[in-house]
C-alpha cells in the first residue's frame, strides 16, 4: 500500500519516469570500449533461438541458481511461479517464449540479429537495413538509424555487439510486466502492483526496473518502503548470470549481448536523476511540501523536475552525437574511454557504488542545470519541456553556451561520465574473464545514527525535565 503522504512522489515519477536515462546508451559504451583491445575482437552472431536449442537441459540448472540467489539478495523479490518455469521439452518458438516468460520480461520481445551504428559513422554497403519501429516499440531517436540486420553465423566486433545490446532495454523489453498494467504476461508474472509510476501508461512499467532509489533519507524509506521495491538489480543480476553461462558454454556472442544488456540497468543508475526521487529538494522540504503545499504548487515542482531532467539528457545527447566538433565533445570521449582508478565489480555494484555516486552528485547537478540552463525550459513551470513536441533539443547545446560560464557545468559532466565509463569497464572485465564476483560492501550511511541519536536525546532530555518537574513538585510539597 502505498504511503498516503508520498502520493506527490508517485505522480512525480509516472511524469517523468518515460525518460531513458542516459538517450543513447550505444554511443556511451563504445566510447568507453573504443581503448580495449579485447573490444576490436570478432565474434559469430547466432540467432537467440538456436542458443536455447543448443542449451536448453543447461539453462534449466542456470535458471533454477538465478532464482535462488535474486531471493537471497534481493530484498523485495517476488519469487517466480511455479507455472513459469522454463521449459525444456518446447521447441521454435514455443521454446523462446517459455524462456522469456522464466526472465519475466515482455515474451513479445524478440532478440533479432542486429546492432545499431554509431553516430557519424559510415554505413556499411550490402547489409539489410532494419526499421527501428521492428526492435524499438518506441521508436526512439538514433544518431545514425535505421538498424543494420546480422546474419546468421556472420562476424562482429565485440563492441559492436556490447554497445548495442546495452540500449536495448529500452526498446520495449520491460513493458507490462505487472499485474496492474492489464497485460495477459503481466497477471502472470508474480511481480504484484506496479510499486511506483503509472501502471495505465504504456511505457509506466519501465520505471521500477530502470530507476532505483536505495540511498534515499532513511525517514522517506520508513514511511515509504515502496521507493524501495526496485527490479534494477534484479535485472543485472539475471543477465549477468547469462552471459557467465554464455561464455562458460561456448557462446561469446550471447555473452557479450547478455552482458550488454545487463550494463544497460548498470548504467542507468549512473545517471543521478534516476538514482535520486527529487534532486534538488531536501527530505525536510518534500516533507513540508507534501503536508501543506498546495496542489498547484507540487504540480508546478514535478514539471519543473521533469524539465531539468529531460533537458539533462538532451544536453548529453547533444555533446556526444551531435556536436561532434566541439571540444566538450572531446574531452567527453576522452572522460569515457580514460583509464582511470577502477571500482572493481562486486555483488550490488548498482546500488552499492553506481546509484551512491549517483545519489550524492543529484543536488549539485540540479543546482548547476537550474542555474546555466534556459531559465524558460527548467525554471518556468508553464512551460512542459517533455510535452513539446517541438522542444529544441537541437539548440539546446548552443542555448545553454550562451549563457557564457558552462566551464564548471561541462565538468561535471565530464567527470560523471568518466564514472560512468569505469563502471562499464569495470563490469565487463568482471563477467568476461568470469572472474569470482566479491562480496558484498555496502557503504555506510550516518544518517541513521544520527536520527537514532536525535531521539535519544529528545527522550534523555523529555526524561530529566519529567525527573525536574518531581523533584521540584516533591519540594513544594515538603
Amino acid at each position: 500500500m502505498k504511503h498516503k503522504l508520498f502520493v506527490f512522489f508517485l505522480f512525480t515519477l509516472f511524469v517523468i519516469q518515460f525518460l531513458f536515462s542516459w538517450d543513447d546508451h550505444d554511443q556511451i559504451t563504445h566510447y568507453a570500449l573504443q581503448e580495449e583491445q579485447w573490444a576490436h575482437d570478432a565474434v559469430i552472431a547466432e540467432s537467440f533461438e538456436a542458443f536455447l536449442s543448443k542449451e536448453k537441459i543447461q539453462l534449466v540448472d542456470v535458471l533454477s541458481y538465478l532464482e535462488k540467489e535474486a531471493a537471497h539478495i534481493l530484498p523485495y523479490y517476488a519469487p517466480l511461479p511455479d507455472s513459469l518455469y522454463f521449459n525444456p521439452v518446447l521447441s521454435g518458438d514455443a521454446l523462446v517464449e517459455s524462456f522469456l516468460k522464466a526472465l519475466r520480461v515482455n515474451p513479445s520481445y524478440r532478440f533479432l540479429l542486429f546492432y545499431q551504428p554509431r553516430a557519424n559513422e559510415a554505413r556499411p554497403t550490402g547489409k539489410p537495413d532494419i526499421d527501428t519501429a521492428v526492435i524499438d516499440v518506441f521508436n526512439n531517436r538514433f544518431p545514425n538509424s535505421p538498424f543494420i540486420g546480422l546474419a546468421e553465423n556472420e562476424s562482429i566486433p565485440v563492441c559492436d555487439v556490447v554497445a548495442s545490446a546495452s540500449d536495448e532495454p529500452d526498446y520495449g523489453l520491460d513493458l507490462g510486466l505487472f499485474e496492474d498494467n492489464k497485460t495477459p504476461y503481466g497477471a502472470q508474472y508474480g511481480f504484484n502492483i506496479q510499486p511506483w509510476g503509472n501502471p495505465a501508461l504504456l511505457y509506466g512499467s519501465q520505471a521500477p526496473l530502470h530507476m532505483a532509489f536505495p540511498w534515499e533519507d532513511p525517514i522517506i524509506k520508513l514511511v515509504a518502503p515502496w521507493t524501495q521495491q526496485s527490479l534494477s538489480a534484479y535485472r543485472i543480476h539475471q543477465f549477468t548470470t547469462l552471459a557467465r553461462f554464455a561464455f562458460q558454454a561456448g557462446h561469446p556472442y550471447w555473452g557479450y549481448r547478455f552482458a550488454g544488456i545487463a550494463l544497460h540497468y548498470l548504467q542507468d543508475l549512473a545517471q543521478p536523476y534516476h538514482a535520486r526521487l527529487f534532486p534538488g529538494k531536501s527530505t525536510l522540504a518534500l516533507l513540508a511540501m507534501n503536508m501543506f503545499g498546495s496542489q498547484k504548487q507540487k504540480d508546478d515542482a514535478v514539471v519543473i523536475l521533469s524539465n531539468r531532467h529531460l533537458a539533462f539528457e538532451d544536453y548529453v545527447y547533444d555533446i556526444l552525437a551531435e556536436e561532434v566538433n566541439s571540444e566538450i565533445h572531446q574531452k567527453a570521449i576522452k572522460a569515457l574511454s580514460q583509464s582511470t582508478k577502477i571500482i572493481e565489480y562486486r555483488t550490488m555494484y548498482g546500488y552499492d557504488v553506481v546509484a551512491f555516486q549517483a545519489y550524492r552528485a543529484g543536488n549539485t547537478l540540479d543546482r548547476m542545470i537550474a542555474s546555466q540552463f534556459p531559465k524558460h525550459i527548467v525554471n518556468d513551470p508553464g512551460y512542459d519541456y517533455g510535452a513539446d513536441k517541438n522542444r529544441p533539443w537541437k539548440e539546446l547545446y548552443a542555448m545553454v553556451q550562451q549563457s557564457g560560464n558552462t566551464k564548471d557545468l561541462n565538468a561535471f559532466i565530464t567527470s560523471q561520465l568518466e564514472l560512468v565509463g569505469m563502471y562499464t569497464r569495470s563490469y565487463l572485465n568482471s563477467v568476461r574473464l568470469l572472474q569470482e564476483e566479491k562480496p558484498r560492501n555496502v557503504p555506510a550511511d550516518s544518517r541513521s545514527f544520527l536520527y537514532v541519536l536525535i531521539v535519544l536525546l529528545i527522550i534523555a532530555g523529555i526524561g530529566l525535565l519529567i525527573t525536574r518537574i518531581a523533584i521540584t513538585s516533591r519540594k513544594k510539597r515538603a
